[in-house]
C-alpha cells in the first residue's frame, strides 16, 4: 500500500473533494485546481497542453455554520481549462440535505446514480446520481465516523460482487485511519488501519484516497 500524496484544494473556507472518473482525470485534477479555472503557461517556449477531456465531481464542503453540501461537477477541456457546474445541495436519500459530506466516489456500471458518499451527521451511506445532489438514494445507516475519503477498488472489471468500497477516518488526536466499508450495509468489513507513511511516521489529517487500477496502489 502506498500513500505519497494529498491532494486537497481550500478556498474562502470551503473544501473540495473530488471522485475521478478516469485515471487521467486525475492527472487533470492535480494539475488544474490549483489554477484557478485556467491554464497559465510561465515558460513561453513550452508547448501548449494537450490533454484527454474528462469529466470529475466534487463535493463542496462548506465551513459556514450548518450549511448544505452541494455537488460540483468539473469539466475539463483538452488545453487544461475547466468550468464548474453546481448540482444542488445533496440530499441523504431520506429529504433532509447533508451537511457534513466530505468525500464522493464514482462507482463503475451503477448509473444513474453511481456515486456514493458517506455524511456523518445523519450517519448515512448514500448513493447520487450524475444529474443532481438531490437525486439521491439512501443505502444504510452506520457509525462510521468521519469519513474524509472514499474510493472504490476493484469495479474497473464490472462486476459487482468484486467491487470493494474504502475510505479514510478522520481522527482527532490520532492517526488517521484506512478501512474496508460494505456498500449495502455500511458494516465494517476489514480495518480500521492506522495510516503512517516513512516507518513509524503517523498521518492525521488525511483528506482524500484513490485507487490505481494500474498498479492496485491506494494514493491520498
Amino acid at each position: 500500500m502506498a500513500l505519497p500524496t494529498h491532494v486537497d484544494r481550500r478556498c474562502r473556507g470551503r473544501r473540495l473533494r473530488a471522485v475521478i472518473i478516469s485515471l487521467s482525470g486525475l492527472a487533470l485534477l492535480a494539475t488544474g485546481l490549483g489554477l484557478a479555472g485556467s491554464v497559465t503557461h510561465a515558460d513561453a517556449q513550452s508547448p501548449p497542453l494537450s490533454l484527454t477531456p474528462s469529466t470529475c465531481f466534487v463535493v463542496d464542503e462548506i465551513h459556514d455554520g450548518d450549511l448544505t453540501n452541494p455537488l460540483i461537477q468539473i469539466n475539463i477541456a483538452a488545453d487544461g481549462s475547466f468550468t464548474f457546474t453546481d448540482l444542488g445541495a445533496i440530499d441523504n436519500g431520506l429529504g433532509v440535505d447533508t451537511v457534513n459530506v466530505e468525500s464522493v466516489a464514482s462507482r463503475n456500471g451503477f448509473d444513474p446514480h453511481p456515486l456514493y458518499t458517506f455524511d456523518p451527521s445523519s450517519r448515512s451511506l448514500i448513493r447520487i446520481s450524475t444529474s443532481s445532489g438531490a437525486d439521491s438514494i439512501h443505502v444504510a445507516n452506520a457509525d462510521l465516523g468521519d469519513i474524509d475519503g472514499l474510493t472504490w477498488r476493484f469495479d474497473n472489471d464490472h462486476i459487482a460482487g468484486n467491487d470493494e468500497l474504502w475510505g479514510i477516518v478522520r481522527l482527532a488526536g490520532a492517526p488517521d485511519q484506512l478501512v474496508q466499508i460494505h456498500p449495502e450495509t455500511a458494516e465494517l468489513l476489514h480495518g480500521p488501519i492506522d495510516i503512517k507513511t516513512r516507518g513509524s511516521d503517523q498521518e492525521n489529517n488525511v483528506d482524500s484516497i484513490t485507487w490505481d487500477a494500474a498498479t492496485n496502489l491506494f494514493y491520498a
